[in-house]
């Protein structure tokens, strides 16, 4: 029997890079790369080590970051996967509680991603590039503790959930809309009619009426209007506006944030905006309104045009954080941002709580109306 004739990797000159990746790729396994690259976790002390590396990272943000769980009064833990120098490659920060009657992995309020973070990836080919990540998420999910539940939200450039669909995870899609630095000169042009119109008349009115964009209000008056929000709009806020001071004072310390309110003739509020940075994204992350203002008032807009200038000024892109809310959805699409897809993984190891799960979905998505209209 004749055996197939196969390429001799030792005489590809042409491109010696690429076939000393494909000569490493045909040596890997899932297997053996985790066990070469075993998560340990990183001591306390070595928490700004972690930020650090969030800030060069791929795919890092401000809310992968061990201070930014702090702020919100938790205590987070880092399992990293170090290369044979001691270097960071990847790694997952993370904060343990109590959900759905289970130990869990939990965000703290308004994060947007919690998952893995690597670096960048140097290899020449497709093939070797994704392979390698591939193999950082098995090892950075195989250094996860042992829990009943865990909620992993990726960010909108990591696509490949392959080694979670194998570990068992379950896929949600969720979506943002971003307006890219690249567009700072042209996204207005990409805007409904109707924003069009309305910015317009808001410029027109705010300077008829005297109202004005403050961007250094005090924070008990921010909480203040979005208090009012949550009441007028039958939400729960109360489980994080005691810590919110503090949460934003670690913020502001760190130059990481901005807080606007956008007062009448009088001096004041009527509705309020947080905008947080890392150094890639602007998020906009909470907003309200007061009670009164509500109806047929078009000038909170020029919150939102406000922010958006200011991240790109900073020559950040400017990203509405996401919403599953068919209004504020609405409201978002319309100033034409792009649409980014992100994928959320959830895993049961704990019966009780994927009961309570699928009870939840049940009961917050499944009963809705079979066609749902804007």
């Amino acid at each position: 029997m004749r055996l197939p004739v196969t390429k001799d990797l030792s005489h590809a000159g042409d491109d010696p890079v690429g076939a000393a990746e494909s000569q490493i790729d045909a040596n890997s396994s899932p297997a053996r790369t985790i066990k070469q690259r075993a998560a340990v976790e990183l001591p306390a002390s070595a928490c700004d080590r972690w930020d650090q590396f969030v800030v060069s990272s791929a795919n890092g943000s401000i809310f992968h970051t061990a201070w930014w769980q702090r702020a919100w009064g938790l205590e987070p833990t880092v399992r990293a996967i170090t290369n044979s120098e001691g270097e960071l490659q990847a790694g997952l920060c993370c904060c343990v509680g109590r959900r759905f009657g289970t130990t869990a992995i939990i965000k703290p309020p308004m994060t947007c991603f919690n998952g893995p973070v690597y670096s960048a990836i140097k290899r020449r080919s497709r093939h070797g590039h994704d392979s390698q990540l591939k193999h950082l998420f098995l090892a950075t999910l195989h250094g996860l503790p042992r829990l009943g539940m865990y909620d992993l939200v990726l960010t909108y450039t990591d696509l490949d959930v392959v080694p979670f669909l194998w570990n068992g995870f379950d896929t949600m899609l969720e979506y943002s809309y971003v307006i890219p630095i690249e567009e700072k000169e042209t996204w207005i042009q990409q805007t409904s009619k109707t924003r069009r119109w309305t910015l317009r008349k808001a410029c027109k009115d705010a300077s008829d009426q005297n109202f004005f964009v403050d961007d250094h209000p005090h924070i008990s008056e921010v909480l203040s209007v979005l208090e009012e929000t949550a009441k007028a709009k039958h939400y729960s806020f109360a489980h994080y506006a005691r810590r919110l001071p503090t949460w934003w004072e670690v913020v502001t310390t760190r130059k990481a944030g901005r807080a606007y309110i956008l007062r009448d003739g009088q001096g004041r509020g009527v509705c309020t905006s947080l905008m947080v940075n890392d150094n890639r994204s602007a998020f906009c992350l909470a907003g309200g309104m007061r009670r009164d203002a509500r109806k047929g008032f078009l000038m909170n807009v020029l919150l939102t045009h406000r922010m958006i200038e200011d991240a790109h000024q900073m020559g950040l892109d400017f990203d509405f954080a996401g919403t599953v809310l068919p209004g504020v959805e609405g409201f978002f699409r319309s100033f034409g941002a792009q649409l980014r897809p992100s994928y959320r993984l959830v895993k049961f190891p704990s019966s009780m709580a994927c009961l309570i799960w699928q009870g939840y979905r049940y009961f917050s998505r499944h009963r809705k109306p079979w066609v749902w209209y804007d």
